[in-house]
C-alpha cells in the first residue's frame, strides 16, 4: 500500500487483483462522506468499504453522529484494537467491535439527555457564572500586576501563592481532573463497566489523558491566547464592516426578528427564571471592561432601574430569559460550534487520521519570537480599538493613544501565564461539568 498526501491528511492507495491501481475519491477531510468511510474502514477493515453498515444513532444529529464516529474509531484502534488482539484471546474482532460501538452510543445518548436537561443551565454558566469568573480572574491579575512589591518574574508564583487553590503544580492539578473524570465515568457508563476496575481505569485514563489534558495543553500557552484574542478582534472588525454596509430595511429586520421567539427556547418548567439580580454579573462583566458606569452613570442608573422594574413582571421576565436562551443556541451552543470542537480535537490527536501522533504545535523557541507573536496581535487589538465602530463601546472619546495602549498591555498581560491560565481554563471546565453532573459535588472516588 502507498500513500499519497492530500492536504494535511493522508489517502490510502491499493492495488487491484489485476495489479490497477484504484484510490477512494479526493474528499474534504471533514466532510461527512469522507469521515464514514473512515469509520468503517477502522472498525470494519477494507472490505466493507461502501456498504450499509448500520450505526446506532449517538445524538439528534446526523452530522455530529459521523464526526464522534471517526474521532471514536481513531481512539479505537490506536488505544483498544492493539491491546486486544494482543492481550486477550477472545475470537473475532467484530462481535468485540460491536459491543464497543454500542456502549459509546450509550455514553452518548445519556450525555445528550443531560445536556438536554441542562439546557437552562448551561446559559446561567455562560450569563451568571462564567462574567463572574472572568471578572475575578482580570481583577485578581490585575491586582498582582500592580503590586509595587511584586517583581516581573514572581508575578505567576506570588498569583498561585494567593488564588492558585493548591493546583499550580502538575501533578496535583493531574490528581485533581482525575477525581472529576472519575464522577463523570460513574454517571455515565453503565454498571458492568463500573464493576470492573480494569475497564474503570482504563476509560478514565482515556478520558483524562487524551481528551481533557490535550484540550487543556493546547490552549494555555500565552502565544495561544494570544492569537485567540487577535483573532476575535479581526472577526469583530470584519463583522462591523459588514453590519455597517446593511441598508434600512436588513436592520429592521433583524430588530423585529429579535422579538420572534420560538417555544423551544421557553425556559423549562421546573427551572426558575433568571431575574434582573442574576444578570447584574454580565453587566458589572461588561462595567469593567468598557468602564460604562463612570463614562454614563446617569444613563446607566436609567437602564438599571428600568430593567429591574419590567422584569417584576413575569412575562417581561420570561421573554428576556428566551432571549439569552436564543442567543446562546442559536450562536454558541450552535450544531456547527460542536462539530467545528471535534474535528479540531481529532486533528489535534490523529493529524493523518490514522496513529495517534498529537499534531506538533509550534511552539516559539526565543523570548524575541515570542515578542513577535505578542506585537502581532497587540496589532489587531490596536486597530479593532481604533478604527471599529464598536471602539466607541471600549474606548471614551476623552482617552488618548496612552490610554488605548494601557488597555491593550492589560488584555495581553492577562493570559501571559501559563499556569494561571490552565488554571483558569480548569476553572471554566469545572463550571460546565458541575452544571451537567450535579453530582460532582459530593464525588467519592472507587476504593
Amino acid at each position: 500500500m502507498g500513500i499519497v498526501v492530500h492536504k494535511i491528511r493522508v489517502k490510502k492507495v491499493k492495488k487491484t487483483a489485476g495489479g490497477e491501481v484504484s484510490t477512494l475519491r479526493v474528499l474534504n477531510d471533514d466532510s461527512s462522506e469522507y469521515l464514514r468511510e473512515l469509520t468503517y474502514r477502522v472498525l470494519f477493515g477494507e472490505d466493507t468499504i461502501g456498504k450499509q453498515d448500520v450505526l446506532p444513532p449517538l445524538t439528534m444529529s446526523n452530522e455530529l453522529d459521523v464526526k464522534l464516529y471517526a474521532l471514536f474509531a481513531l481512539l479505537l484502534k490506536n488505544f483498544v484494537f492493539g491491546w486486544y488482539s494482543e492481550s486477550l484471546q477472545l475470537g473475532g474482532r467484530a462481535e468485540f467491535t460491536k459491543e464497543l460501538v454500542y456502549l459509546f452510543a450509550h455514553v452518548c445518548r445519556a450525555l445528550q439527555e443531560r445536556a438536554i436537561v441542562a439546557q437552562d443551565e448551561l446559559v446561567a454558566v455562560l450569563i451568571v457564572d462564567l462574567p463572574i469568573l472572568v471578572r475575578k480572574h482580570l481583577m485578581r491579575i490585575s491586582e498582582v500586576l500592580s503590586d509595587p512589591g511584586v517583581e516581573e518574574d514572581e508575578v505567576e508564583k506570588v498569583w498561585l501563592e494567593r488564588y492558585g487553590n493548591g493546583l499550580g503544580d502538575e501533578e496535583t492539578l493531574g490528581k485533581y481532573r482525575r477525581v472529576i473524570v472519575h464522577g463523570i465515568v460513574r454517571e455515565l457508563f453503565p454498571q458492568e463497566v463500573l464493576n470492573s476496575r480494569v475497564s474503570r481505569e482504563f476509560v478514565v485514563s482515556l478520558i483524562d489523558g487524551v481528551a481533557l489534558r490535550s484540550v487543556t495543553e493546547s490552549v494555555c500557552d500565552n502565544f495561544t491566547l494570544w492569537g485567540i484574542i487577535g483573532k476575535l478582534a479581526e472577526k469583530l472588525t470584519k463583522e462591523d464592516e459588514v453590519k455597517g454596509n446593511d441598508t434600512f430595511l436588513s436592520k429592521l429586520h433583524r430588530v423585529l426578528e429579535f422579538f420572534v421567539i420560538d417555544s423551544q427556547y421557553d425556559v423549562q418548567a421546573k427551572n426558575e427564571l433568571l431575574t434582573f439580580d442574576h444578570l447584574i454579573p454580565l453587566i458589572e462583566f461588561v462595567d469593567y471592561l468598557t468602564n460604562c458606569m463612570k463614562r454614563f452613570p446617569l444613563s446607566m442608573a436609567f437602564l438599571h432601574i428600568l430593567g429591574f422594574a419590567l422584569m417584576s413582571f413575569q412575562i417581561i421576565k420570561r421573554f428576556v430569559n428566551a432571549c439569552l436562551k436564543r442567543s446562546v443556541y442559536e450562536n454558541i451552543l450552535t450544531v456547527g460550534n460542536i462539530g467545528y470542537s471535534i474535528d479540531t480535537l481529532r486533528h489535534i490527536l490523529f493529524p493523518l487520521d490514522d496513529k495517534f501522533a498529537p499534531e506538533p504545535r509550534y511552539v516559539p523557541s526565543t523570548m524575541d519570537e515570542i515578542e513577535i507573536i505578542r506585537i502581532r496581535n497587540e496589532e489587531k487589538i490596536r486597530f479593532f480599538l481604533q478604527n471599529s465602530k464598536l471602539r466607541k463601546i471600549f474606548v471614551d472619546s476623552n482617552e488618548g493613544i496612552e490610554d488605548i495602549e494601557r488597555k491593550i498591555t492589560t488584555m495581553i498581560d492577562a493570559v501571559k501565564y501559563r499556569r494561571i491560565n490552565t488554571i483558569f481554563i480548569q476553572e471554566v471546565i469545572d463550571l460546565i461539568l458541575c452544571r451537567l453532573f450535579p453530582e460532582l459535588k459530593g464525588i467519592k472516588l472507587y476504593k
